[in-house]
């Protein structure tokens, strides 16, 4: 990630062997790859474009992890881009199939970005069902990646209700154990609309919600979670 002088050649590379002897599960794979590298490169263009090339040739295969994988990833380009309802299908397609196809791999973080563009669309109970099994999921198996993203995801929630000061903690929380920066999920999805507590809170107020924010268990506070957005209460 940090020498594409090194890496793209070797990409660009494998790409060509596997067009050389007709390997088009390997150059999808490859597709896959590029579209991964090009997230935690913030390029959107580049993602978009392995991803629309991928999931072409996924659905040629019937691979359906590949399907899967290639869907989340080019809703995911919509959501950094604030298309939720181009996103909100796509995402729904991924999780469909690779359900269908038992595929686990990265389905808790499935959940999350499915439970993300059903929040930006309007369907509240979806988001509700996808964020707590991804929450429940991650607390059970201790699954830092996803935890961190639904926490930062639960963090927006509260400051779509006002509710500042704890949402701000939660942000302090996910941001301690947060490992992906630079990443067009994290840091454009989940990170940026979070960025704003800093100003409209007061500054010592902010400083000490985050100072409680990061003495807290990211997985107890996902279990939490897990439970109180299941709340008749709890404001969408």
């Amino acid at each position: 990630l940090n020498r594409p002088d090194l890496a793209d050649p070797l990409i660009d590379e494998a790409l060509a062997i596997y067009r050389h002897h007709g390997d088009r599960y390997g150059e999808c794979r490859v597709y896959y790859l590029i579209m991964v590298i090009a997230n935690y490169r913030s390029d959107i263009e580049c993602k978009e474009a392995s991803a629309r090339e991928g999931l072409h040739l996924a659905r040629e295969l019937g691979d359906a992890k590949l399907i899967g994988d290639f869907s989340r990833g080019l809703a995911n380009v919509y959501m950094a881009r604030g298309d939720y309802a181009a996103a909100y299908p796509l995402h729904a397609e991924a999780m469909a199939v690779q359900e269908a196809a038992g595929v686990k791999a990265m389905m808790p973080w499935l959940h999350v970005v499915r439970a993300y563009s059903s929040w930006k669309v309007g369907k509240a109970d979806e988001a509700r069902d996808h964020l707590a099994h991804a929450l429940r999921a991650s607390a059970e198996n201790a699954d830092v990646f996803t935890a961190v993203y639904a926490v930062f995801f639960v963090a927006q929630l509260l400051q779509a209700q006002g509710q500042l000061e704890r949402a701000a903690e939660l942000y302090a929380l996910a941001q301690r154990d947060y490992m992906w920066q630079g990443s067009l999920s994290g840091d454009v999805i989940m990170v940026k609309p979070l960025l704003t507590l800093a100003t409209t809170l007061p500054p010592a107020t902010y400083a000490a919600a985050c100072a409680r924010g990061e003495t807290l268990d990211l997985l107890a506070t996902a279990t939490h979670y897990a439970d109180a957005i299941q709340d008749p209460a709890w404001v969408w």
